[in-house]
């Protein structure tokens, strides 16, 4: 009986052997292939990575030729701006100049028209008073030889 009990529990142990190696095996095969499939998922998740990561670099390179062209650009207006202000302050500046020297000039001619007039006024007083003198000296004359020419009338007559 212990020689069956022996086949018996050889038996057993021998199908749990089997048994065991068969679990092992497709625990291995079931390992390898969430292996594989863990593998698999994060090869994918590495590549949406490197796409993402690919694309957001794209388009942070667009932004950054963006951002440089727009540098260049102001500065070119500012340089615009700066040459347009240059050229409108220089173009006051000599309006300024020709407006000042024409003033300066009409001034000038108006000083001296101012003094030949001044000159001419004097002139024609000396000569009214002049011309007055001398009239009143003839009008003095001439009523003298009046009143001469009548007193001597009236003396004729008397």
């Amino acid at each position: 009986k212990i020689k069956e009990l022996t086949e018996k529990f050889t038996q057993e142990l021998e199908q749990d052997k089997n048994r065991y190696e068969l679990l092992r095996e497709e625990k291995n095969d079931l390992e390898m292939e969430y292996a594989e499939k863990i593998k698999h998922v994060e090869d994918r998740h590495q590549e949406r990575l490197q796409e993402m990561e690919s694309t957001y670099q794209g388009k942070i390179m667009t932004e950054v030729e963006r951002y440089q062209q727009l540098c260049h650009e102001r500065d070119q207006q500012r340089t615009q701006w700066d040459k347009q202000q240059n050229m409108l302050v220089e173009s006051h500046e000599n309006y300024i100049h020709e407006i000042s020297f024409d003033y300066e000039q009409q001034l000038h001619e108006d000083r001296e028209l101012k003094g030949q007039i001044l000159s001419e006024v004097d002139d024609l007083k000396r000569e009214f008073d002049e011309t007055m003198r001398q009239l009143e000296g003839d009008i003095d004359k001439e009523i003298d030889l009046l009143k001469s020419k009548y007193e001597s009338k009236l003396n004729a007559e008397r």
